[in-house]
């Protein structure tokens, strides 16, 4: 079942886990661990079974060295491969992979307004 992406996404290189308990996460088990929670869901409906949908989808990453974005807003692009919305393309994949049913919406809802991004997406009914 595993890997789930061709991208490398061990634990060292993608994440990093801030830990503000007691308790010791075990990383190489959890990055490794197989997707039994879609075993068992009925993948024979023609209708789709997830929506993902991102109210801050200008929402991005840190980008490599030497790469910027906006230096008044280094945590936000309209670029979909860098902004959140990659990741649900990716979380769209893989569920997809499993004959999970899935839409997503690519739609930059806070591209116009940032605190206002709840209120324009609700009720969206656009979908890429």
């Amino acid at each position: 079942m595993l890997p789930l992406s061709g991208t490398d996404l061990s634990s060292d290189d993608v994440f990093k886990l801030t830990n503000q308990t007691s308790l010791t996460p075990d990383m190489k088990a959890l990055s490794a661990a197989e997707l039994s929670v879609l075993e068992g869901i009925d993948t024979s409906s023609d209708e789709p079974l997830v929506l993902i949908l991102h109210t801050h989808a200008t929402e991005c990453y840190s980008q490599s060295s030497g790469e910027s974005y906006v230096s008044t807003e280094p945590t936000r692009c309209d670029d979909t491969q860098s902004n959140v919305v990659a990741v649900g393309r990716d979380i769209a994949g893989v569920l997809c992979d499993f004959g999970i049913k899935t839409i997503h919406s690519d739609v930059l809802h806070d591209k116009a307004s940032f605190i206002k991004a709840y209120s324009a997406s609700k009720g969206s009914a656009v979908v890429s």
